[in-house]
């Protein structure tokens, strides 16, 4: 829920505020040229980086949850930091004007009795400004995590636990600095002791109290919610121990405080980023978190090791160990910021693999062929190695640009990159990455992504390859099959034509021949017997009987390869087949010669088949055969004017209408069949055969 206009001018105008308080305060000190050791025991560093950061945080939680209580804790906390800051600025003046220009340590001699009120009065407000934020981030943010309400109405006591306890440390410190008590620091009365122990204890009731509070959200959470508390909690109830451990020995626990609260900061913004804790995302992209992250890492590691050589040194009296120090830091800065920076995004970007790992991954489903398992690991190993919300692979389908593959939860989410898979001029689709703000991808993103649509293409051109080999391969069995199958319905109707044909008039005529010379036999030397005429005629039947015999194998034996083809060619056994169908069927030849015989045998029993088809099923008045020499190629066309078919039927027909054969025909000898047909209007059988290799 946004918050209502008022609300966000409040928590704009309090962050610009604390803003400019923070830098009016710091830069007085850099420019009264003040020294690292000087600001340090001011508490600047402790509190402004942490004022700085809070207060923008703050205010877009503000801005994001209006109903979260924690964005106006965290601006009430940055709030006392800029405080703080300023006080400590203003202190410096009064301490310098004084004539104190030493660093203010934790055993410093100073007796607030002894100094003028612009300096004891500041002294003593740092002395406990710092509490209400440590008891703030201790013990109200974690009970308040991550939605900003108590576990339950009981919970309230943890606030009372913290407040009281708050309220009696800071008295005891109100009391232990007082701008006129006349005690130094080693002189700190049984009071002031007396009420830190108790506040303590009760602060650490409410500590306690708090994660509990923290675990019990934790438990209340699903599954996918409890992500925030392996972050924030974890670091929360961490640093409260090694705070209260180092409590004791001033001089550890002020720096435990300091990396402490940093460190904080830092969970907070891991959790924001990469768990979307209060819908950060639209201004707290990831990228700007890992950056910032990586850069505080790579300070803390300079801080840590530079901090080691300065207590190394105090405790060995040993003046060169520091130098070492800063040789180190500067000899292994930048591996240590690239190493910080390879952390932070594999923890930010939630990147399962680097960006080898996972063209590694991607050329290896490539290998194994199978076309969906390749596009199932490209879009997973893009989402694993990118930090995408979303990925999905677009290709070119039957049905338009449509999705292939996709990984990821579906939702609103808005495209950041896209990139092209192509191979050998060939575009399949496209790659895309979905993200829920740009920031969110990996720094190197787009390198990976083009490296995987490069790989995806080539694996994709081979898997098509592979595919149009398999289904070539399957195609030459079946032709194979067919043209078995037509060999041998072309033999069994040979042996029934000739048995139901020429045999059965030769097996009459025999019959006829053997009755005449039964009767001639019979009739010889009788004086009924027939007459020569009468012989004659029953002889001149047995010829024509004869004839007609010959008739029908000539017809058979010019179905098979009528010789008019060997003789003549192509045209001239067309029109001397069309010569006696019982419609016109107009045959033209466009500068045609002769070819390999076996070209022309293929495109003459194809434009038979495809007459034989027109005549048989599409009631055609007329049809066209048209024959063109193309200098490379010989094509023809059979075009009639019947009624048509559907053209996305062709397939279901062929195995009826012996279009099958007459594209296994063209095939046999490297020619191809184009079959256009409109309902209602007719059909056209067309095909191509190259004579260039003849």
């Amino acid at each position: 829920m946004e918050a209502p206009t008022m609300q966000r001018r409040t928590a704009t105008v309090a962050a610009a505020v604390i803003t400019a308080v923070t830098v009016v305060a710091v830069a007085s000190l850099w420019v009264r040229g003040r020294s690292a050791d000087v600001v340090y025991g001011l508490y600047v560093f402790h509190n402004a980086p942490a004022a700085l950061t809070l207060s923008w945080v703050g205010r877009l939680v503000v801005l994001r949850r209006a109903d979260n209580a924690i964005g106006p804790v965290l601006l009430v906390i940055s709030g006392l930091g800029a405080a703080h800051v300023a006080v400590a600025a203003m202190a410096d003046v009064a301490m310098v004007s004084w004539g104190y220009d030493a660093p203010i340590t934790e055993d410093h001699p100073l007796i607030p009795a002894e100094m003028p009120l612009t300096a004891s009065v500041p002294l003593w407000i740092m002395n406990w400004l710092w509490l209400p934020q440590v008891v703030l981030l201790l013990t109200v943010l974690p009970v308040l995590f991550p939605d900003g309400r108590l576990p339950g109405p009981r919970w309230r006591a943890v606030l009372w636990l913290a407040a009281i306890g708050g309220a009696v440390f800071l008295i005891g410190l109100i009391i232990d600095g007082w701008p006129t008590s006349t005690w130094s620091v080693s002189e700190t009365p049984a009071v002031v002791e007396v009420l830190l122990a108790a506040g303590l204890l009760v602060l650490l009731a409410a500590t306690a109290g708090s994660l509990a509070g923290l675990a019990v959200h934790w438990r209340r959470a699903g599954t996918g919610d409890r992500r925030p508390f392996q972050v924030v909690g974890t670091t929360v109830a961490v640093l409260a121990v090694l705070w209260i451990a180092t409590y004791p020995w001033p001089w550890l626990w002020i720096p435990t405080v300091l990396i402490a609260l940093q460190v904080l900061l830092i969970a907070y913004a891991l959790a924001a980023a990469r768990f979307r804790v209060h819908d950060l995302e639209p201004v707290l992209a990831r990228s700007t978190v890992a950056a910032g992250l990586s850069v505080v890492m790579t300070i803390g590691f300079a801080a840590v090791t530079i901090t080691a050589g300065l207590l190394a040194a105090r405790l060995t009296d040993n003046d060169v160990l520091p130098l070492v120090a800063v040789g180190v830091v500067a000899l292994s800065v930048e591996p240590v910021r690239r190493a910080a920076r390879r952390l932070i995004d594999r923890i930010v970007f939630r990147l399962a693999a680097d960006r080898m790992e996972v063209v590694s991954q991607v050329a290896a489903h490539a290998g194994s062929g199978a076309y969906d398992d390749l596009l199932a690991g490209v879009v997973d190993a893009l989402r694993r190695g990118t930090g995408a919300r979303r990925v999905e692979a677009w290709l070119h389908g039957d049905r338009g640009f449509e999705p292939a593959a996709a990984t990821g939860p579906d939702g609103a989410h808005t495209t950041a990159l896209t990139e092209q898979v192509t191979s050998h001029g060939e575009h399949f689709g496209e790659l895309r990455l979905l993200v829920d703000v740009p920031g969110d991808l990996a720094p190197d993103a787009r390198e990976l992504l083009a490296d995987v649509a490069h790989v995806a293409g080539a694996a994709l051109h081979n898997a098509r390859l592979t595919a149009t080999l398999e289904a070539q391969l399957d195609e030459l069995r079946s032709s194979r099959r067919r043209l078995v199958e037509a060999q041998d319905s072309a033999r069994r109707s040979v042996e029934r034509d000739l048995h139901d044909g020429a045999q059965a008039q030769l097996v009459a005529l025999r019959l006829r021949l053997a009755l005449i010379q039964s009767r001639v036999a019979d009739q010889a030397g009788s004086a009924s017997a027939d007459t020569p005429d009468a012989l004659a005629a029953d002889l001149a039947e047995v010829a024509e009987g004869i004839d007609a015999a010959v008739g029908t194998l000539r017809d058979l034996a010019r179905g098979l390869q009528p010789p008019i083809l060997d003789q003549d060619g192509v045209a001239a056994a067309l029109r001397a087949y069309v010569r006696n169908l019982p419609i016109p069927v107009a045959v033209s030849a466009d500068g045609t010669g002769r070819y390999d015989a076996a070209i022309e045998s293929a495109v003459y029993f194809a434009c038979l088949e495809a007459i034989q088809n027109a005549f048989a099923h599409s009631g055609a008045s007329r049809i066209e055969v048209r024959l063109v020499d193309e200098e490379d190629a010989l094509t023809f066309s059979v075009v009639d004017d019947g009624k048509g078919f559907r053209p996305d039927r062709v397939d279901a027909r062929r195995s009826s209408s012996g279009l099958v054969n007459i594209a296994d025909r063209l095939d046999a000898v490297g020619g191809s069949l184009t079959i256009d047909s409109t309902q209602g209007i007719g059909t056209r059988v067309s095909g191509t055969v190259d004579i260039t290799t003849t």
